[in-house]
């Protein structure tokens, strides 16, 4: 398994999830609460649900945001997390090929974090993005398997479905804006 070591596979993924109607953008790791905030400013969402596992970070991201006036919230049930307009996480991987995300952890509140809210903001750390699924699903295997994580989602842009008609619907069964934050 191998992680994407060049410009190349980022560039790809940027390229892919653009396509999948996905909002980008860079910063380098002290730019995260920026871009995140700028993430949130561009779709009008005054509250947000930061995901609990986001570690070191989600401190400074809480503190940011508060001080901007965005209201956070915890979200420990579904009826708790209703009031949330944009749900804040850590993706563990990204990849080129596909230009997906891989959303993983063990607790309920970051996984409705990415579901509920209608605005999805996703950190993702360039080293993490994989050249092809084959070598995610590697990633997700391990993680699944010895890590014992419970949870896994491959996030393909904004929630989509034409199931009506074959109209094409955005943001039915999930979020309708997908950002995500590329750090590195």
């Amino acid at each position: 398994m191998t992680i994407a070591a060049s410009n190349a596979a980022v560039e790809r993924f940027v390229l892919r999830a653009e396509r999948l109607g996905v909002r980008l953008h860079r910063c380098s790791g002290d730019g995260v609460a920026a871009a995140v905030l700028a993430a949130l400013r561009a779709e009008a969402a005054a509250s947000a649900m930061v995901a609990d596992d986001l570690g070191h970070e989600r401190g400074v991201l809480l503190a940011a945001l508060t001080d901007a006036g965005v209201t956070t919230i915890g979200g420990a049930t579904p009826l708790e997390a209703d009031p949330a307009e944009a749900g804040v996480t850590r993706a563990a991987f990204g990849v080129a090929e596909t230009g997906a995300l891989g959303v993983l952890g063990n607790e309920v509140q970051p996984r409705m974090a990415t579901m509920l809210p209608p605005v999805h903001v996703a950190i993702l750390d360039a080293s993490a993005v994989y050249h092809s699924l084959d070598e995610a699903f590697e990633h997700l295997e391990r993680a699944m398997g010895s890590e014992g994580l419970r949870y896994a989602s491959l996030v393909a842009g904004p929630s989509r479905t034409a199931d009506v008609e074959k109209t094409l619907a955005v943001g039915v069964h999930g979020p309708r804006v997908l950002h995500v934050v590329l750090v590195g």
